[in-house]
């Protein structure tokens, strides 16, 4: 039984990095998209 926690703590902390990964990439892409040619934010 303690062998399946152990697993199961090493499966939810690989799972909530993917998961930040997932969305810190998602907010960078949308930051790069309302950016303007010269390098400013579009005030959207």
């Amino acid at each position: 039984m303690h062998q399946w926690k152990v697993i199961l703590a090493t499966v939810l902390i690989f799972g909530s990095g993917v998961g930040t990964g997932h969305l810190l990439s998602r907010a960078m892409s949308r930051t790069r998209l309302n950016r303007n040619l010269d390098g400013k934010f579009s005030p959207a």
